[in-house]
Parts: structure tokens; C-alpha cells; sequence
């Protein structure tokens, strides 16, 4: 079996499995903060999964089954962010600044690259070079996230 668009799956492949180790790590860990953070990574590699069947197996699959993989996939991105928006903002200290703006700048060059539809070659798409660079900036925010037993939130 040919996949549809190799590079494009095996890189949304990628990205869940190294979403999903870091969600193992963050929730195998301790609760508080540490749960928002590795939800939103555990979301982001469900959609990843998603995303990369939906690329891989497109013309083998009834346009039910296409759309349903779309929609969770979507809804994973849609998740995965809320998660992470929500620990940085309970989040008291800890978060590496630095980290935050490098993993920011570069999902937005991403996002750029992919509008602009701009990609490497004609194997490796607008889709392929967004993943990559998606994948960097998710290391780095992961990198960014405080490593103490015990993090510490604000008071509602």
C-alpha cells in the first residue's frame, strides 16, 4: 500500500509521537499545572495521528470516514491549544520567556510558509515544511516548561 502523500504523514507522525512522549512525561509526572500541559500535548498528538492518516490514506478512505478524521484532527489542534493557553496563563513562574517567544516566532513563520503555500520540493510540500518547523517550536515549548515536582499557580 502507496500512501498518498508520504512525506506529509510520516511528518504529522512525527509530530504525535513526540507530542505524545512528552504528554506521557508531563502526566506521568505530578498533578497541578503539569496535567494542562501535558493534555494540550496529549491533544496535539491525537490530531497529529489524525492529521497524518487523513494525508496518508486519503484516496483509500469513503469521504465520511475523510471528513471524520479532518474534524478530529482540528478539534485535537483546537484542544491541544486551549490546554496550553490555559497552563501558561495558571502558570506563576518558571516558563522560560525565551523559550515561549522562539517557539511563538517560529510557529508563526510556519503558519506564514504555510499560507504562502511555500514548501522544499515537489516530495516535500508547504505541509511537510509547516510539520517540521511545528516540531521544532513544540520542543522548544516543551524545553520552556518548569521541571519542578511541584509547580506553582496562582490563587483564584
Amino acid at each position: 500500500m502507496m500512501l498518498a502523500e508520504p512525506a506529509t504523514a510520516l511528518t504529522d507522525y512525527l509530530l504525535a509521537a513526540t507530542c505524545g512522549w512528552f504528554a506521557w512525561r508531563l502526566l506521568a509526572r505530578s498533578p497541578g499545572t503539569r496535567l494542562l500541559w501535558g493534555l494540550g500535548f496529549a491533544c496535539l498528538a491525537a490530531a497529529a495521528a489524525t492529521g497524518g492518516t487523513f494525508h496518508g490514506l486519503r484516496p483509500m478512505l469513503p469521504p465520511g470516514s475523510l471528513s471524520l478524521l479532518w474534524n478530529a484532527t482540528l478539534v485535537g489542534i483546537g484542544s491541544g491549544a486551549g490546554f496550553i493557553a490555559s497552563a501558561l496563563l495558571v502558570q506563576r513562574s518558571g516558563v522560560s520567556v525565551r523559550g515561549l517567544r522562539a517557539a511563538g516566532g517560529i510557529t508563526a513563520l510556519a503558519l506564514v510558509l504555510l499560507a504562502l503555500r511555500i514548501g522544499i520540493h515537489p516530495q516535500f510540500s508547504h505541509n511537510d515544511v509547516y510539520h517540521c518547523l511545528q516540531w521544532l517550536a513544540l520542543v522548544i515549548l516543551y524545553r520552556s516548561i518548569p521541571r519542578t515536582a511541584d509547580l506553582k499557580t496562582r490563587n483564584p
